[in-house]
Protein backbone atom coordinates (compact mmCIF):
# COMPACT_ATOMS: atom_id res chain seq x y z
CA UNK A 1 0.00 0.00 0.00
CA UNK A 2 1.39 3.14 -1.30
CA UNK A 3 1.17 6.21 1.45
CA UNK A 4 0.05 9.48 -0.57
CA UNK A 5 2.93 12.03 1.17
CA UNK A 6 1.79 15.86 1.11
CA UNK A 7 3.66 18.67 2.29
CA UNK A 8 4.32 19.56 5.76
CA UNK A 9 4.60 15.73 6.51
CA UNK A 10 6.53 14.33 9.02
CA UNK A 11 8.56 11.50 7.66
CA UNK A 12 11.61 8.91 8.23
CA UNK A 13 13.65 9.28 4.94
CA UNK A 14 16.19 6.75 3.97
CA UNK A 15 19.24 7.35 1.75
CA UNK A 16 21.37 4.73 0.48
CA UNK A 17 24.49 4.84 3.16
CA UNK A 18 22.12 6.32 5.70
CA UNK A 19 20.05 5.46 8.60
CA UNK A 20 16.41 6.21 8.26
CA UNK A 21 16.61 10.15 9.83
CA UNK A 22 13.82 12.72 10.38
CA UNK A 23 12.46 14.76 7.52
CA UNK A 24 9.52 16.57 6.64
CA UNK A 25 7.99 16.79 2.75
CA UNK A 26 9.34 20.19 1.69
CA UNK A 27 8.90 22.44 -1.62
CA UNK A 28 12.50 21.93 -3.60
CA UNK A 29 15.11 24.69 -2.69
CA UNK A 30 15.89 26.59 -6.06
CA UNK A 31 19.28 24.32 -5.97
CA UNK A 32 18.05 21.20 -5.81
CA UNK A 33 17.92 20.21 -9.31
CA UNK A 34 14.88 18.75 -10.67
CA UNK A 35 15.15 14.87 -11.46
CA UNK A 36 14.43 13.35 -14.69
CA UNK A 37 12.30 10.51 -13.04
CA UNK A 38 10.00 12.38 -11.81
CA UNK A 39 7.40 10.04 -10.26
CA UNK A 40 7.16 8.42 -6.61
CA UNK A 41 9.35 10.97 -5.35
CA UNK A 42 9.29 13.42 -2.35
CA UNK A 43 11.42 16.70 -1.48
CA UNK A 44 12.54 15.77 2.04
CA UNK A 45 14.31 18.76 4.47
CA UNK A 46 16.40 16.67 6.81
CA UNK A 47 16.14 17.99 10.72
CA UNK A 48 19.61 18.53 12.06
CA UNK A 49 21.16 18.57 8.72
CA UNK A 50 18.96 21.20 7.13
CA UNK A 51 19.62 19.53 3.85
CA UNK A 52 17.18 18.77 1.26
CA UNK A 53 16.85 16.05 -0.85
CA UNK A 54 14.78 14.17 -3.43
CA UNK A 55 13.77 10.31 -1.85
CA UNK A 56 12.09 7.74 -3.46
CA UNK A 57 8.00 7.32 -1.60
CA UNK A 58 9.29 3.58 -1.56
CA UNK A 59 11.95 5.25 1.45
CA UNK A 60 10.02 6.99 3.22
CA UNK A 61 7.62 6.26 6.28
CA UNK A 62 5.40 7.85 8.32
CA UNK A 63 7.56 10.01 11.62
CA UNK A 64 5.07 8.78 13.98
CA UNK A 65 3.93 5.55 13.80
CA UNK A 66 7.85 4.26 13.28
CA UNK A 67 9.06 6.44 15.97
CA UNK A 68 9.21 3.77 18.48
CA UNK A 69 11.03 1.57 15.88
CA UNK A 70 13.70 3.73 14.45
CA UNK A 71 14.74 5.91 16.84
CA UNK A 72 16.53 3.39 17.80
CA UNK A 73 18.26 2.58 14.77
CA UNK A 74 21.42 5.14 15.11
CA UNK A 75 22.96 6.65 17.81
CA UNK A 76 25.29 9.17 16.72
CA UNK A 77 25.30 12.52 17.96
CA UNK A 78 24.09 14.23 14.79
CA UNK A 79 21.23 11.41 15.07
CA UNK A 80 20.17 12.40 18.15
CA UNK A 81 20.23 16.15 17.45
CA UNK A 82 18.31 15.40 14.87
CA UNK A 83 15.29 13.70 16.75
CA UNK A 84 16.18 16.48 19.24
CA UNK A 85 14.79 19.32 16.51
CA UNK A 86 11.69 17.66 15.05
CA UNK A 87 10.64 16.72 18.72
CA UNK A 88 10.87 20.26 19.04
CA UNK A 89 9.50 21.34 15.60
CA UNK A 90 6.11 18.93 16.47
CA UNK A 91 6.09 20.56 19.95
CA UNK A 92 6.95 24.66 18.75
CA UNK A 93 6.55 24.71 15.42
CA UNK A 94 6.34 28.44 15.52
CA UNK A 95 10.47 28.59 16.81
CA UNK A 96 11.12 27.52 13.14
CA UNK A 97 9.51 29.97 10.73
CA UNK A 98 8.53 29.32 7.51
CA UNK A 99 11.17 26.22 6.47
CA UNK A 100 9.81 26.47 2.95
CA UNK A 101 10.88 30.48 2.75
CA UNK A 102 13.58 29.57 0.22
CA UNK A 103 10.26 29.34 -2.01
CA UNK A 104 10.43 33.05 -4.24
CA UNK A 105 6.69 34.80 -5.37
CA UNK A 106 8.53 34.72 -8.78
CA UNK A 107 6.51 37.84 -10.10
CA UNK A 108 7.74 39.82 -7.53
CA UNK A 109 11.64 38.85 -8.18
CA UNK A 110 10.42 39.86 -12.20
CA UNK A 111 9.38 43.27 -10.35
CA UNK A 112 12.40 44.24 -8.59
CA UNK A 113 15.06 43.09 -11.24
CA UNK A 114 12.89 45.11 -14.01
CA UNK A 115 13.32 48.07 -11.23
CA UNK A 116 16.69 47.55 -10.87
CA UNK A 117 17.86 47.62 -14.43
CA UNK A 118 15.31 49.87 -14.81
CA UNK A 119 17.02 52.14 -12.61
CA UNK A 120 20.50 51.24 -14.18
CA UNK A 121 19.32 52.09 -17.24
CA UNK A 122 18.59 55.96 -16.11
CA UNK A 123 22.10 56.68 -14.44
CA UNK A 124 24.02 59.58 -15.82
CA UNK A 125 26.48 57.31 -17.36
CA UNK A 126 27.19 58.51 -21.08
CA UNK A 127 27.14 55.04 -23.49
CA UNK A 128 31.01 54.59 -24.69
CA UNK A 129 31.09 56.00 -28.32
CA UNK A 130 30.73 54.02 -31.15
CA UNK A 131 33.64 52.95 -33.40
CA UNK A 132 34.01 52.68 -37.04
CA UNK A 133 33.02 49.21 -38.26
CA UNK A 134 36.37 49.45 -40.51
CA UNK A 135 39.76 51.49 -39.77
CA UNK A 136 41.01 54.07 -41.95
CA UNK A 137 43.31 52.76 -44.39
CA UNK A 138 46.20 54.54 -44.97
CA UNK A 139 47.24 54.61 -48.70
CA UNK A 140 50.68 53.96 -49.90
CA UNK A 141 52.43 56.13 -51.80
CA UNK A 142 54.12 54.53 -55.57
CA UNK A 143 56.90 56.66 -55.71
CA UNK A 144 59.86 56.24 -54.10
CA UNK A 145 60.66 59.45 -51.49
Amino acid sequence: MSIAYKLGDLVWAKMKGFSPWPGRVAIPTPELKPLKKATNIQCIFFFGTNNYAWIEEHNIKPYHEHKEQLIKSCKTAAFKEAVAQIEEYIEHPEKFGDLDEHVRNTEEDFDKLKSETTEDDTSDEKPPEEEAATPEVKKKSSTPK
